[in-house]
């Protein structure tokens, strides 16, 4: 009956053989229902937090970015000689000299680094958004089309062309509620007027992050500035190859481009390098080694998980001795023996999967809710097709992995051996207590390995809590202000009104301090130039330095130490007196002795 040509009684017979295993599987995990919920537990841990790393990981490194050939892009970066400073933004006549000069990019296209805080006024009242600002060619860069209307275009940017924004897919169903009639509507943002022409679609991020609204870009002012043409670094710069260029052959131009830009700007440019990488890589960032390290790391804990079931599994069928011998004395084959052993592994494995996919679900949930920030913003998170069918492998493979070991060990001794073990009472081969210390022994190597990661990880987490901000955040509170150009015109009017809010913010049970300053103490501070009296630096050698503009009383709510001079004085708001303070780092670093003051 096998042997015949439609190979149908073949089926049959192998599918009815598994319908007996997955029966007689079902009733040995009843009679050992501690074991089995153990097991379906362990496994469910180890494929859970698998299925949840790897969906944290496909979305960051796998899946493909919102953009039409991304693979294409790379993203253009300054270099400052000072490598504390890394990449830095570009001046607008860096740009323009790129996208003159480089011939390995067949487009480019230039953008405001970050987005700017605007107040748009809507139905709900006032409210902050974010506008990301692009120059003539982005969406086309990027290989971008809009979901409803239009992107921007070139006559977009002409000069006394209407005003237009293109909004994102989130604000538009968060400030206009999807209404698809929103093409053509007028929308204020910062008191000035602007027409709606398209909604990006649902994915879309730019390199810069996400945006509620994206306006066009001038760059002409700056270019016609001296000032703000070579020394004003504000921008970033996304190119898409040309058709015969590689990413390599793109950093070997802008570099060239770099040296030729300090020989004609040394003053400007001197100081700087150029550097390019596709554009993934810039906005994976420094999230990748942490992703596989944590990918690694739950690949252990599976591994761990097997060989604990594994050792279990072989403790249990010391226990199952006559059971295979008396099946192997009526006719039933090794392989027979083996397929039933590994029936039953997967089984338990496929419960124990399933539930692992629901606690996968839970911890994505968690991921989004508090860790999104730490990803890139193109990331959506997910359970998706491509997680489910990893989770399943997964599974499979571990049910495999760890039923493979205790099955062999059953068919190393023959019928009548194990039969006569069996009646003497005895509890374990030779062969089967050595495959156990393995499994042991490779189960404490993983362990150590583990607890050795965990134990530096802590450490390193413990110095980053622990280590001294320069300033006690301990009830600071923020509050992000943004006024309107049209409003507050002059910087006068804006000055009035942020004395105004310091006073009243005083009056307030529990306020013991008030300040202003326009950059939290962050990594994502501004950046500028500067030079000391009686010192001549290198050409090429410009330092820079971090700066952000504070009120007279920023440092004694922010309890920030004064280790020399003064603080500022309520003289310092007007324009006759100019002072700075630097930080105990930079004066050690650009005065002997660490002597600034004076």
């Amino acid at each position: 009956m096998r042997t015949r040509p439609d190979g149908r009684a073949t089926w049959r017979t192998w599918l009815d053989d598994l319908a007996q295993d997955l029966r007689f599987g079902a009733r040995s995990a009843r009679r050992a229902p501690l074991f089995t919920i153990l097991a379906v537990v362990t496994i469910a841990l180890g494929i859970g937090v698998n299925a949840a790393v790897f969906g944290v990981v496909k979305s960051v490194l796998l899946d493909a970015l919102p953009y039409d050939g991304a693979s294409r892009l790379v993203r253009v970066y300054a270099m400052h000689q000072d490598s504390v400073f890394g990449r830095t933004p570009l001046s607008a006549g860096q740009a323009a000299d790129i996208a003159q000069r480089a011939r390995t990019l067949a487009r480019v296209a230039s953008f405001r680094q970050g987005t700017i805080d605007q107040t748009y006024v809507g139905g709900d009242g006032a409210q902050i958004v974010a506008t990301a600002t692009v120059g003539d060619g982005f969406f086309g860069t990027l290989g971008v089309r809009a979901a409803l209307g239009r992107a921007l275009t070139t006559a977009d940017f002409a000069p006394n062309a209407q005003a237009v924004a293109v909004l994102g897919y989130d604000a538009w169903q968060r400030l206009f509620a999807g209404d698809r009639a929103v093409i053509g509507r007028a929308v204020r943002l910062d008191g000035s007027p602007y027409v709606v022409v398209g909604v990006l679609p649902r994915r879309f991020v730019g390199p810069m992050g996400g945006a509620d609204f994206w306006v066009p870009l001038d760059l002409r002012p700056f270019l016609r500035n001296p000032i703000g043409e070579r020394r004003l670094r504000m921008l970033g710069l996304v190119g898409r190859l040309a058709p015969t260029a590689t990413a390599d052959a793109a950093q070997r131009e802008v570099a060239a481009i770099a040296r030729d830009l300090a020989r004609e700007h040394p003053e400007a440019d001197g100081s700087f390098s150029l550097s390019s990488l596709p554009l993934r890589d810039d906005m994976v960032g420094d999230t990748r080694r942490p992703l596989v390290v944590v990918m690694a790391s739950a690949a252990l804990v599976l591994l761990i998980a097997c060989a604990n079931l594994a050792g279990a599994l072989l403790s249990r069928t010391v226990t199952r001795r006559r059971e295979f011998a008396v099946r192997a004395a009526i006719g039933a084959g090794g392989g027979r023996i083996v397929r039933q052993l590994l029936t039953e592994s997967t089984m338990l494995a496929l419960v124990g999967g399933l539930t692992g996919v629901v606690l996968a679900e839970l911890g994505l949930r968690v991921v989004r809710a508090f860790a999104r920030g730490a990803l890139p913003a193109y990331a959506v998170v997910s359970l998706d097709g491509g997680v489910l069918v990893f989770a399943f492998a997964l599974t499979v493979l571990t049910g495999v992995a760890f039923g493979l070991a205790p099955a062999l060990s059953v068919t190393r001794s023959g019928a009548r051996n194990a039969l006569q073990e069996a009646t003497r009472g005895a509890t374990e081969g030779r062969g089967s207590r050595q495959l156990r210390g393995l499994l042991v022994a490779g189960q404490i190597a993983l362990s150590l390995s583990l607890l050795a990661g965990a134990g530096l990880l802590g450490r390193s987490l413990w110095e980053l809590t622990t280590l001294p901000l320069g300033f006690d955040p301990q009830g600071v509170l923020t509050l992000p202000v943004r006024l309107s150009a049209r409003d507050y015109r002059t910087l006068d009017a804006r000055a009035r009104f942020y004395d105004q809010l310091e006073e009243r913010l005083r009056t307030l049970p529990g306020v013991s301090g008030v300040a202003t300053t326009t950059a939290l103490p962050t990594p994502v501070m501004g950046k500028i130039e500067f030079k000391i009296d009686g010192v001549v630096w290198p050409t090429g050698a410009q330092p820079v330095a971090n700066v952000a503009a504070v009120s007279d009383d920023y440092f004694r709510t922010m309890r920030i130490a004064l280790r020399e001079g003064r603080t500022f004085g309520p003289e310092e708001r007007t324009d006759s007196v100019v002072s700075v303070v630097v930080s105990q780092a930079m004066a050690h670093r650009f005065w002997p002795n660490g002597r600034a003051v004076g």
